[in-house]
């Protein structure tokens, strides 16, 4: 199963929010899609949803166009800070819904997740905190039989020890019944360790996209005694440098030196810092 996206565009009057957008989605895989704020992530989450309609461009999933098929739109299912339920509904109310509208939701581990975040489901919706009423759509997210489950900003709202919740319950999710999860956030770091491959998009148009695993080698971070560092990076294409007394932090985008002084220490580049850097202004 993949789920296609062909040159899509956007446009809000003479404003062009989503040019040319081309991926795809493949089966029982977790997808970071990642960009700062007004890249068009949200746009293009929506119109691959049936949210909103594109300007130009194709979706197809399994070679079908969803917009047209009423069952292979089913198979897929956004979560953004929309309201598609009655807000004025509690969530047992909600669950109970979905039930009826989804033959395969699966109601225990609605209650499985509901019970992790402490979410009181005989409260109306609206009556819950913004953190809370996104966990509400998320649980319902993550019981529905979608195959391809859009998260738009999962954590909004949420505090730290939250965040680390809604990661456990993507994964809890996913081992048990694997399926498609793009997750857009801004809160890369904290998702990394959740993603297999990224898409990043800038200015309504996709940088790159490729697994993490592969991106993660394609730089790396010295730190060190301050004239060693800047021995060692020179010439190198530099991410970002910082400096703490006499030590000296650069991330360098390239291939790792086979060798390095014993006082100076080599990590992996992070998912932020390869964002920044593809998506500086110039």
């Amino acid at each position: 199963m993949t789920l296609k996206v062909s040159n899509l565009s956007k446009r809000f009057g003479r404003k062009e929010v989503v040019s040319g957008v081309s991926f795809e989605l493949k089966e029982k895989t977790i997808y970071g899609f990642l960009g700062r704020n007004g890249a068009g992530k949200t746009t293009t989450l929506k119109m691959i949803a049936n949210q909103l309609t594109e300007t130009s461009g194709q979706i197809s999933l399994d070679g079908i166009d969803p917009r047209k098929d009423s069952l292979q739109q089913k198979r897929i299912y956004l979560v953004s800070t929309e309201h598609w339920l009655p807000a004025n509904w509690s969530m047992a109310k909600q669950l109970k819904w979905l039930n009826k509208f989804d033959d395969k939701f699966d109601g225990e581990f609605a209650e499985e997740l509901i019970q992790l975040f402490g979410l009181d489901s005989s409260k109306k919706i609206i009556k819950l905190s913004t953190g809370y009423q996104f966990v509400a759509k998320l649980i319902a997210a993550l019981s529905v039989s979608a195959d391809y489950v859009l998260l738009d900003e999962p954590v909004l709202g949420l505090d730290a020890a939250q965040r680390k919740k809604v990661n456990q319950a993507l994964l809890l999710a996913y081992n048990k019944r694997p399926r498609t999860f793009v997750v857009s956030s801004h809160l890369i770091e904290e998702i990394a360790p959740l993603l297999e491959e990224v898409i990043i998009i800038d200015k309504g148009t996709i940088k790159v996209q490729d697994a993490v695993e592969h991106l993660l080698t394609k730089g790396y971070t010295l730190t060190g005694p301050k004239h060693l560092v800047t021995e060692l990076s020179l010439g190198k294409t530099i991410l970002e440098t910082s400096t703490l007394g006499k030590t000296k932090q650069v991330v360098i985008l390239g291939n790792r030196p086979p060798q390095l002084p014993s006082e100076v220490e080599m990590t992996s580049l992070n998912l932020q810092d390869y964002l920044i850097y593809l998506t500086q202004e110039v």
